[in-house]
């Protein structure tokens, strides 16, 4: 019994430059840098107290000393 032919798959193929794979590590570097650096503003910004809640600690702490 003879084998069905098979059909032959073609392959995508990339060929970059040294000059095009440097190009692509920096625009890799810039973008996870971006986001490193916004990860940190969102995470500060997070973590930092907002207004309200040092208002009510305030006198929070102003009504236990008077007590």
């Amino acid at each position: 019994m003879a084998a069905t032919p098979r059909k032959q798959t073609k392959k995508i193929k990339f060929e970059l430059t040294f000059s095009a794979m440097a190009g692509v590590g920096v625009v890799f570097f810039c973008i996870f840098l971006w986001m490193f650096l916004l990860g940190v503003w969102a995470g500060e910004s997070l973590l930092r107290p907002s207004k309200i809640a040092k208002a009510e600690t305030s006198t929070t702490a102003v009504l236990k000393k008077s007590d």
